[in-house]
């Protein structure tokens, strides 16, 4: 399925100048990959089959989330406590919750021996949209190997500079940047970096990830409002009104 975005503010994440206007700009995208970033006039002249048109109707359009602190077996034991549940509604459920939030790729720091049998169930499991990047300790995961399509393994944990926990209810990516800007003393744009193109590049997935350029997974979100442009105290009220999956819509 083809798509191309339209009529809104486009924040790459790519940008030397993320002030410059991005509104004339549409995304392209086929197959689940970003193909093109350009005028729309000259990206709908290239495109020969049926494209669905995407009109951002001047929201914002940018790259998902990802999250580096925190573990997608952990948060999805809370959304449930003690409650006995099946493999395929923890995933479900824990899935909608990250992804309604804008999160489509999770670094689990929990991941390890001890609990390696139900990871390897969630990792197989059809029913799985997040993507998992797992840390693992290389002397106590010796001779494990992780080829999955919704998860890959590493075994260099990666340093974050976020003071922030996702843990819990506590997913909202937007109160983590509002937190950032707050405790590190650094800008909006720096502390979208740290959840989009430098999460990236810590999990060691910039090649695919973290910015909307052409060859990198469609992975976007679609805001109300465009951080650079709201004050400070409403940041944590900009809501996320659609989260873009390898290209395809999450309901």
């Amino acid at each position: 399925m083809e798509k191309l975005f339209f009529g809104g503010d486009i924040l790459t994440m790519s940008q030397a100048d993320f002030s410059k206007s991005t509104r004339n700009l549409a995304v392209y995208v086929k197959d689940g990959i970003i193909i093109a970033i350009d005028d729309r006039d000259k990206i709908h002249s290239r495109i020969s089959g049926y494209c669905e048109l995407i009109n951002l109707h001047k929201c914002i359009l940018m790259p998902s989330f990802i999250m580096t602190r925190g573990s997608y077996l952990k948060y999805a034991y809370s959304l449930f406590e003690d409650e006995e549940i099946s493999l395929d509604k923890l995933i479900k459920k824990t899935d909608k919750m990250y992804l309604q939030s804008g999160i489509t790729t999770v670094m689990e720091e929990e991941f390890g021996t001890d609990n390696e049998e139900i990871y390897r169930k969630i990792f197989s499991s059809d029913l799985l949209q997040t993507d998992i990047i797992a840390y693992a300790d290389a002397k106590n995961v010796k001779g494990y190997e992780l080829r999955h399509r919704k998860c890959k393994l590493v075994f260099e944990k990666p340093k974050t500079s976020s003071a922030y926990e996702c843990n819990g209810e506590r997913i909202n990516m937007l109160d983590r940047i509002y937190a950032d800007v707050i405790l590190h003393n650094i800008s909006v744009y720096e502390a979208l970096k740290n959840v989009t193109i430098n999460a990236a590049t810590m999990c060691k997935d910039d090649r695919l990830k973290g910015s909307i350029e052409v060859g990198k997974i469609a992975d976007m979100i679609i805001l109300d409002n465009n951080p650079m442009n709201a004050n400070l105290e409403d940041l944590r009220d900009i809501r996320v009104i659609t989260t873009i999956k390898d290209g395809r819509f999450i309901e």
